[in-house]
């Protein structure tokens, strides 16, 4: 029987760490083995002695030491899928809420479009935006932020990640891929979108299987793309923007520089001259986007795009 590991990464999650676990623990059906794998990134908080009242009750979740060293979201994440000897892996936010079918809806979308192959496959879902006390803002998220998971090249991926980390079961052939923690991975989802992209196979199941909780203090949060008010606030904030870009910059060149034994000659070109555009003048950017086409999916985030570089 294969088996699948939920890695929980939290970090002063008081409020919610204990809601989100008993929902990941509803989640049981015969098809597999489940286990709820925990690491506490140094909280400051209740939170890890809500993880230890939970694991004492729940002889199928345990904890990993974080020996007191601070690894940040992505750290956190990577450190758990490389203590798990698990066949296939989910991640999971400490603040959400899962649907009892979640696992296994993802699961079987994962079987079908892996189809006994040996080539790393990721399968992301669409969530419900929900707010604090998980009233529903939005039944898809794809639609909020409108999203197009569709996008899926590794030019698009590049660009603009339409992966959900929260959403994500990825399956054992990532770990071909990955033997550290990378170094400048904008967020996990999006590293192993990049790969699932560059080496092996995306799926997509188009209903959501959790609730997208927004508190305010999420580390990455959604909004609302419908709203041109929003939208205009989040492209004046032109700071915030190009610290997004020069991460996005340095995220393509570690991806070129850690694969380039691996990748095609088109695909390392893709990765790596878009990695090259930090050291670009701003019109040799714009030209760059225009004849490489590093389009986002949508005219309001290409303005962005051209603002914000």
């Amino acid at each position: 029987m294969s088996k699948i590991s939920v890695l929980v990464a939290t970090y002063n999650n008081e409020k919610h760490v204990g809601e989100l676990l008993k929902s990941v623990s509803d989640n049981k059906f015969d098809g597999a083995e489940i286990e709820i794998l925990i690491r506490d990134d140094c909280s400051s908080d209740s939170t890890y002695e809500k993880l230890e009242e939970f694991v004492s009750n729940n002889p199928g979740a345990r904890i990993i030491d974080s020996a007191g060293v601070r690894l940040g979201a992505v750290g956190n994440f990577f450190r758990l899928l490389f203590e798990s000897d698990a066949d296939y892996f989910m991640f999971c936010d400490a603040d959400d809420f899962w649907f009892a079918d979640k696992v296994e809806k993802t699961f079987d979308l994962m079987l079908k479009i892996e189809d006994g192959g040996d080539k790393p496959v990721l399968i992301h879902t669409d969530l419900s935006v929900a707010d604090s006390e998980l009233n529903i803002i939005s039944d898809s998220l794809f639609k909020y932020e409108k999203l197009s998971p569709e996008r899926k090249s590794l030019k698009n991926l590049i660009v603009q990640n339409n992966v959900t980390g929260c959403t994500v079961m990825i399956n054992g052939q990532f770990k071909n891929y990955l033997t550290e923690i990378p170094e400048h991975a904008v967020m996990h989802d999006w590293w192993l979108a990049l790969i699932a992209a560059a080496f092996g196979k995306i799926g997509i199941l188009y209903e959501p299987t959790m609730l997208y909780r927004q508190h305010g203090k999420n580390q990455i949060g959604a909004y609302n793309a419908g709203n041109l008010l929003d939208s205009a606030r989040r492209l004046s904030d032109r700071k915030r923007n190009k610290l997004i870009y020069e991460s996005m910059f340095l995220q393509a060149e570690s991806f070129a520089k850690t694969y380039r034994s691996l990748l095609t000659a088109e695909q390392y070109e893709t990765v790596f001259l878009f990695g090259e555009m930090k050291k670009f003048k701003k019109l040799k950017k714009i030209l760059t986007i225009f004849t490489k086409r590093y389009f986002k999916n949508s005219f309001l985030r290409n303005v962005g795009q051209i603002i914000a570089i």
